[in-house]
């Protein structure tokens, strides 16, 4: 059973790391910063905002943020419920061994990849996998408009907390 108060407070505190590093990703790697500033040049010539370009960009931060902790729960959720076979995140029991067991073989096989790598591994897998599709109605996209560094996403099977 899922405490959501604790769940709450653990997202919380992993949230302002990850808009932090986004953040900085945003406003000090050329290739983001470009595309994000495209973005928002579109929104505001087609009149969909009169933000400036930091305040946008800082909400489009923190959208992406709340995202990728979202999918992180949403994932954790669908593997503790067996909606889909495969656990990659979950943490505790048998599941959280096959989630543990998922990560050596996936960083054995790619062993240059980052947590960051792991996770969005994981949502295509998740999004890919029948049932929860099926229950969904349609395909799920990870959250893919800027990625987070791989050391904020440390440890992705600690994202939700452990057997919470």
């Amino acid at each position: 059973m899922i405490q959501s108060s604790n769940l709450l407070r653990d997202l919380q505190g992993r949230l302002k790391p990850l808009i932090a590093d986004l953040t900085e990703r945003v406003h000090h790697d050329e290739a983001i910063h470009t595309r994000v500033e495209a973005q928002y040049q579109a929104a505001f010539d087609a009149q969909r905002t009169g933000w400036t370009f930091t305040a946008w960009a800082d909400d489009l931060v923190n959208q992406v943020a709340v995202g990728w902790l979202l999918a992180c729960v949403f994932v954790r959720f669908v593997e503790d419920n067996n909606l889909i076979d495969d656990a990659r995140i979950a943490g505790v029991a048998a599941r959280g061994e096959e989630a543990r067991l998922a990560q050596r073989d996936f960083f054995g096989a790619n062993p240059h990849a980052s947590d960051r790598d792991y996770l969005h591994d994981t949502f295509t897998s998740a999004a890919c996998a029948p049932r929860p599709r099926r229950r969904a109605g349609h395909e799920a996209q990870p959250p893919v408009a800027a990625r987070p560094v791989g050391r904020r996403l440390h440890r992705p099977a600690r994202l939700v907390s452990q057997g919470g």
